[in-house]
């Protein structure tokens, strides 16, 4: 899956994202602005269209921005500041999207009766909760992926 160079132990540790998160070195000092703005340089590369569709996949899987899989490639190590990408099932996610689209038309003629004083049907509004639920799961399992 990675190339000999670009193992996932060269990936950043939980230690070193948290160091990251914290904006502090790993042996905890707290790190200056200017040391927060490091990467001044900037390497171009040209590739094919297959070739960038598969190093952006290649970081997707690795949990990490194009850019942070890059380098920790080239390097051989992970850098302090790579940031881990969540990993997304897009599928699930589309589902989501959807769902929420029909949860917020129903959450809009909610709103539509309440406006015209009508009493709220309480069959409608449970069924709304329940769809805001089961979306809100589906997120969390796109989320894991």
């Amino acid at each position: 899956m990675y190339p000999p160079n670009c193992a996932p132990e060269c990936l950043p540790t939980t230690a070193q994202e948290k160091a990251r998160k914290e904006k502090k070195n790993l042996s905890g000092e707290a790190m200056s602005k200017s040391q927060n703005r490091t990467r001044t340089k900037s390497i171009r590369a040209a590739v094919t269209p297959e070739e960038y569709v598969e190093i952006n996949e290649k970081a997707v899987a690795a949990g990490l921005s194009a850019g942070g899989y890059l380098r920790a490639c080239g390097l051989g190590r992970a850098t302090p500041r790579t940031k881990r990408r969540t990993p997304v099932d897009s599928q699930i996610l589309e589902r989501a999207i959807a769902e929420m689209r029909r949860i917020g038309n129903n959450i809009n003629q909610i709103a539509h009766a309440a406006n015209l004083n009508l009493p709220p049907d309480q069959e409608q509004l449970r069924q709304v909760l329940k769809e805001h639920t089961e979306t809100l799961q589906l997120l969390r399992e796109a989320r894991k992926r």
